[in-house]
């Protein structure tokens, strides 16, 4: 069993790479998780049109470029939130 000094380093850890995630990611997943949860069958129409363009958005962004730029870079991003 895992002592708590363990699991606070193992915490600390997965919050550090959460943490260095794209801001606009974060920003729309926490949106996503946040209207799935409030739905109690299916989302409505709105949140639904609402959370595609959160996608689109994200898909269009400098981020993503600056991500896969990195990436293939073999450097950490330098996110701008754009």
């Amino acid at each position: 069993m895992a002592g708590t000094a363990e699991l606070e380093g193992v915490a600390l850890a997965l919050a550090g790479e959460l943490a260095n995630n794209a801001p606009l990611s974060q920003t729309g997943n926490k949106r996503v998780i946040e209207a799935l949860l409030r739905a109690e069958s299916e989302l409505p129409a709105d949140v639904e049109a609402e959370l595609i363009e959160l996608r689109r958005a994200s898909f269009a962004s400098q981020d993503l470029r600056e991500g896969m730029r990195a990436f293939a870079e073999r450097r950490a991003p330098r996110w701008r939130g754009e």
